[in-house]
């Protein structure tokens, strides 16, 4: 099938309405060799909400081309450790907590068959593509658990996952978590429904933290993260909603931080509306993605809008991750858009991934006024 053309970016991998297997979990990285691998997952009434695709790029994104379907691998990050790609997230929607390791840039994976070879936790999780982190000799990742899927969000429990370097990353023993902790509802005057698709980011102090998202339905009108602080690999992560429910644009849905060591700065690409109110509901205001920075993720600036349209009804840019290349930061995209057949089932419900470069970012930062 021949997908539209007015679709913006370069599409990665498409998948019409009609096939009720919609696009999720945006995730890119650049491999040694310069080629550069990106992966969605596939959710709706027409998946079994456990699969993964990887695409690969030999052109630095000009073309794209499928180079697994991965079975068993749902809401995953991208990474690289050990000179090998790696993919860490769930088994499924709401399933064990798995790993696999790649030797041949993306084409075959290993199995997570038991303990010893990539099932790193059973239970219930949920998690997002958020930033595997590198941080005082150990690797970092956010991932919930889930006490109660008939219950979205509130019964999601905050928690960091992490293995020390150099270790062998498909063996549960090397790996340990925090405890897991849940959202008191009568935070932020009653609203707080849930935190969710924690980033591992270390703070402005040098301290390992986890950066989630807050879904606030409240009126719309109010956009957060929550910063937990997490002073051990297994000990209790530290939060004091008075001080550490922050104000952030496009904290209502996922994003991806990373730091910026030449400009100083932590940078996202984010869901930002000026006008939240004016969204037709909570979860709406994902047709514009905009650039933000800030110096200690607690006062951050809103910089250029990279991708919008003016339909919210349709059309979708989030989910988004990214990575810096050179003076480049290059995203892709779970995308809601025209195609051959019509449009997107809805903004959430997306037929697209699509690659973009954000070029020369680091001369196109948002005022610090």
């Amino acid at each position: 099938m021949t997908v539209a053309t007015t679709v913006p970016g370069t599409v990665v991998g498409h998948s019409p309405a009609s096939s009720r297997a919609y696009v999720g979990s945006p995730s890119i990285v650049v491999l040694p060799d310069g080629d550069y691998l990106a992966g969605h997952d596939l959710f709706g009434p027409g998946t079994n909400f456990d699969t993964q695709m990887i695409y690969g790029s030999t052109d630095q994104g000009a073309t794209w081309t499928h180079r697994a379907t991965v079975t068993g691998q749902f809401w995953s990050t991208l990474f690289l450790a050990g000179g090998s790609v790696w993919t860490i997230g769930a088994s499924r929607q709401y399933g064990n907590v798995v790993i696999r390791r790649s030797d041949d840039g993306g084409h075959t994976w290993t199995e997570p068959t038991d303990e010893a070879n990539g099932l790193i936790k059973s239970g219930t999780f949920h998690t997002a593509p958020t930033p595997v982190l590198e941080h005082e000799g150990r690797w970092w990742r956010a991932i919930e658990d889930v006490t109660d899927t008939s219950r979205w969000g509130r019964s999601f429990r905050a928690g960091m996952f992490s293995a020390p370097v150099g270790s062998d990353l498909l063996d549960a023993r090397n790996w340990t978590s925090t405890p897991f902790q849940a959202v008191d509802p009568s935070w932020l005057g009653g609203t707080m429904n849930a935190w969710l698709e924690g980033n591992a980011v270390v703070g402005s102090d040098g301290q390992m933290m986890n950066v989630m998202r807050v879904d606030e339905p409240g009126t719309g009108n109010h956009v957060y993260s929550a910063l937990l602080r997490v002073p051990t690999p297994d000990s209790p992560m530290t939060f004091d909603p008075e001080v550490d429910l922050v104000p952030m644009p496009g904290g209502i849905s996922k994003f991806t931080i990373r730091w910026d060591e030449p400009t100083g700065r932590y940078h996202s690409l984010v869901n930002h509306v000026p006008h939240p109110e004016r969204a037709a509901k909570g979860l709406r205001g994902r047709h514009v993605l905009c650039h933000v920075t800030s110096p200690d993720l607690r006062t951050w600036q809103v910089g250029a809008v990279l991708l919008e349209h003016e339909d919210d009804v349709d059309h979708g840019f989030q989910y988004v991750d990214w990575v810096v290349e050179g003076e480049d930061i290059l995203f892709v995209s779970r995308t809601a858009y025209e195609d051959s057949e019509g449009s997107a089932e809805n903004f959430h419900d997306s037929n697209y991934l699509t690659f973009h470069r954000f070029a020369d970012f680091r001369s196109r930062l948002p005022s610090t006024s």
